[in-house]
């Protein structure tokens, strides 16, 4: 994994707890990610691509824009703070 996707990563966790554990969408990972990610659903979404490829995140059923963090996802993060 590389440092992009940890980061994104760790976006999607934090953006689908400010949500209650629903699904999200790539501009709400973005809003969550530091920069130079902040605001680039764009540069999410390629790595968000990546992280389904290897099974920790997935496109939410019943969507094509929504995306949820897996189990395997949340083991490869630290614990969340807060």
């Amino acid at each position: 994994m590389t440092a992009k996707q940890r980061v994104v990563l760790g976006a999607l966790r934090d953006a689908q707890h400010e949500h209650d554990g629903e699904a999200v969408s790539a501009y709400q990972i973005a809003a969550a990610c530091p920069a130079p990610w902040q605001g680039r659903p764009d540069l999410v979404t390629q790595a968000l691509v990546l992280l389904e490829r290897d099974g920790v995140v997935l496109v939410a059923a019943g969507s094509t824009r929504g995306w949820k963090i897996t189990a395997a996802g949340r083991l490869m993060l630290a614990p969340r703070r807060g």
